[in-house]
């Protein structure tokens, strides 16, 4: 493929919008982000004051805060809460409840009745959940990603980010008082709702971004391509007709691997774009199997390897857990091959042959 170097040159140049990054929380772990029902039971669980966890008011609080902001006569209804229950999956009419709050410590009860929608379209019976008590002493909440209307006198719409940013407003002054375990989770479910919000003016800019450059970001994407696919051929070709050795991981997108062929345990990897101080080609040579029950014995020799690092080559000698450990490696830049990728074939020749050399003695005589 022909390229326009100067136009790629002046696009790479210029000012690329930045983007949110892509974290994964433990409610991706266990991959529930995308489940309402789990979403409801963290809510509920922080809402609560049955668990000892001491945060039901932030959480409350929080709660009325942003109802006062989007309709503050309705907001009296969470006026003075001293003792409430927070339950789940409350079966009325033709549907569920998510979340049932119930204000116990007067006489006549008040309710507030919340449904919790992620990526759903709110068609729920909401006549049937305000039905669900005759007290007059009742709020609906529809919590949903994006504002949406309820159809529902009863019922007021917040969204998750809206109410999240009020509960992280407050907990900046209790973080003394919060356990490590609780605020590992409130900072994923923080993660996770603002992850799942509609997107913020930033990301819209990288949407215009590549609508705008979408062809010189293409021919990058091409280039990047043809760089990595002509390195990697040149080391299966270096596998395959220098060393005459078993090439694995043929069809690795980044990565391949040479197995010696006198000594299976002795492995030459190959590493593209790993990133390294602006380096993107790594080369390791590993040990597997017996090198591996004997890499004691093989690191007691770290001095046998002080020549190569004449050439560059650190002696790592990681005793990994497992069944392969590192005993040299170096990162190289595309200038280092001279922009020529067959040149590898010089390098593995002048620095990585004599490695493997030196090691089979070393090996050779633990042997003996």
């Amino acid at each position: 493929m022909n390229y326009d170097f100067t136009s790629l040159k002046d696009f790479l140049n210029s000012s690329i919008p930045e983007f949110q990054e892509d974290i994964w929380t433990f409610f991706d772990i266990a991959g529930v982000g995308y489940k309402e029902t789990a979403l409801s039971n963290v809510y509920a669980y922080y809402l609560s004051q049955s668990y000892n966890h001491g945060l039901e008011g932030v959480f409350m609080k929080a709660l009325y805060r942003v109802v006062s902001q989007k309709d503050n006569k309705k907001s009296h209804l969470l006026d003075d809460w001293f003792e409430w229950e927070a339950t789940t999956e409350i079966s009325v009419g033709n549907g569920r409840i998510d979340i049932l709050l119930e204000e116990t410590s007067r006489e006549e009860h008040s309710f507030v009745i919340i449904e919790n929608k992620l990526f759903a379209s709110l068609n729920n019976p909401l006549e049937d959940y305000w039905s669900c008590t005759d007290s007059e002493k009742k709020l609906g909440i529809v919590m949903s990603l994006q504002p949406m209307k309820t159809n529902h006198n009863g019922f007021i719409n917040i969204t998750h980010k809206e109410y999240i940013h009020e509960v992280q407003q407050m907990l900046s002054n209790k973080l003394l008082e919060i356990s490590e375990r609780d605020l590992l989770i409130i900072k994923d479910l923080i993660i996770n709702i603002n992850y799942h919000s509609p997107m913020e003016n930033s990301n819209k800019e990288i949407f215009k971004f590549y609508d705008k450059e979408r062809e010189k970001i293409k021919a990058v994407c091409e280039l990047r391509d043809e760089v990595r696919n002509e390195f990697l051929n040149a080391v299966n070709y270096l596998a395959e007709n220098v060393m005459k050795s078993e090439l694995l991981y043929k069809k690795a997108k980044n990565y391949r691997m040479i197995i010696d062929k006198e000594n299976k345990g002795i492995q030459l990897q190959f590493f593209f774009e790993y990133d390294y101080k602006d380096k993107p080609i790594a080369i390791a040579l590993y040990g597997y199997g017996y090198l591996e029950r004997n890499k004691n014995k093989i690191l007691g020799k770290k001095t046998y390897f002080g020549k190569h690092k004449k050439l560059g080559l650190e002696c790592d000698m990681e005793a990994e857990e497992g069944s392969w450990f590192n005993i040299l490696s170096k990162y190289y830049s595309l200038s280092d091959l001279e922009y020529n990728p067959k040149n590898i074939e010089k390098i593995y020749l002048e620095e990585w042959q004599p490695a493997i050399e030196d090691l089979k003695l070393i090996v050779n005589k633990i042997k003996k």
